[in-house]
């Protein structure tokens, strides 16, 4: 795992083309855990607030799936998936 300082648009929704600065969580964590972090520091949505989903992963890392990390609108905690990333927004 790593962090990873930014300005880019490299979180929220895809197509996404508002620039802020970010600090990303780096991919690899398990959906459960980035869902209970969002919960507890923001609105527990990953498309909204200051914490939220980013596909962003480092070299040839394989970059998160918004469709097996997110359910819809919302963190799949129901699923098992392990490769999940997100960027605090500021």
């Amino acid at each position: 795992m790593y962090l990873q300082f930014g300005y880019d648009t490299n979180w929220g929704t895809a197509g996404n083309t508002v620039k802020r600065h970010n600090v990303k969580t780096g991919s690899l964590l398990p959906v459960a855990l980035l869902a209970e972090i969002d919960r507890k520091v923001d609105d527990g949505k990953p498309y909204s607030g200051a914490f939220q989903f980013s596909p962003y992963a480092q070299g040839p890392a394989i970059a998160p799936d918004p469709a097996t990390c997110l359910s819809g609108s919302q963190w799949n905690i129901l699923g098992t998936e392990t490769n999940c990333g997100a960027a605090s927004v500021f």
